[in-house]
């Protein structure tokens, strides 16, 4: 899992192979830090498929305003850095998988 910073942001989306969720959370969100442990099976799950990327709300404004993040938890799903998919709140770790299976095949 990449924990990510606004200066990190291009050099790990951007050039990444695989597509990646990114994961916007805060700590003192209850919500976000559900979240946590189903991002963790999920990587687990789509090792060699995904990335998942972590973005903590606080130390990242850049890339909150980059994508114009109002939720938490939300979830994006991109590849090559462009929006494929947005996942509001928390979910099971085997619906997100199911509901990523689609844009990762092939």
């Amino acid at each position: 899992m990449i924990l990510l910073s606004d200066r990190s942001y291009d050099r790990e989306i951007l050039t990444a192979d695989l597509p990646v969720l990114l994961a916007f959370g805060a700590p003192d969100d209850g919500p976000s830090r559900a979240l946590g442990g189903v991002m963790a099976e999920v990587e687990h799950t789509l090792a060699g498929k995904i990335e998942v990327a972590v973005v903590n709300v606080p130390d990242c404004p850049g890339i909150v305003a980059r994508w114009g993040v109002t939720r938490l938890p939300t979830l994006l799903l991109l590849r090559e850095g462009i929006l494929e998919r947005v996942f509001l709140g928390v979910r099971p770790a085997k619906r997100i998988v199911a509901d990523l299976e689609p844009y990762l095949a092939g």
